[in-house]
């Protein structure tokens, strides 16, 4: 799906560090794509469990996830492992309450981010700003060792692309 490829814009990773700090490892990637030096990319399979104990980052850490959206649901199981294991793992799909993968997101206590106002332009392989999305996306954070709940913090898109 050519959406699988599409380049998170640098506006939104700039918003996570800001609330969250500094990322350390992009774990959906490639070297066109990549938002941190360190990467997981598609040939190294970012769903094999290796990849938490044999990486250049240690928990407490904050990782990136844009998984691929023809399939998420795997990855946000894989984000939720490495939650689990100590990593802060912040990411962002589309906003769809009614799949198993928002359910995974809210069942592991999640903060649950929806962006409202507008909808993200992703970015294509030249690094310009996609046409045709046509969904509400939501960033999700899952903190380290996992929150006790659920919460949910609406964002607007301005406050994403403020300078």
């Amino acid at each position: 799906m050519a959406n699988d490829t599409w380049r998170t814009p640098p506006e939104v990773i700039a918003f996570i560090e800001s609330k969250f700090g500094e990322m350390q490892i992009d774990l959906c990637s490639s070297d066109e794509n990549k938002v941190c030096d360190s990467f997981i990319d598609e040939s190294a399979d970012f769903l094999n469990d290796d990849h938490i104990f044999n990486t250049n980052t240690w928990p407490g850490q904050i990782a990136w996830c844009n998984p691929p959206y023809s399939n998420p649901l795997p990855f946000v199981q894989q984000c939720i492992k490495w939650a689990k294991h100590g990593y802060a793992v912040a990411g962002i799909l589309n906003f769809d309450p009614s799949t198993k993968w928002f359910v995974e997101l809210i069942n592991a206590k999640a903060l649950i981010m929806p962006i409202i106002g507008g909808r993200i332009a992703f970015l294509d392989g030249d690094g310009n700003p996609g046409k045709g999305n046509n969904k509400p996306q939501f960033m999700f954070y899952l903190a380290p060792f996992l929150a006790q709940s659920t919460q949910t913090e609406y964002i607007l898109k301005g406050d994403i692309y403020a300078k």
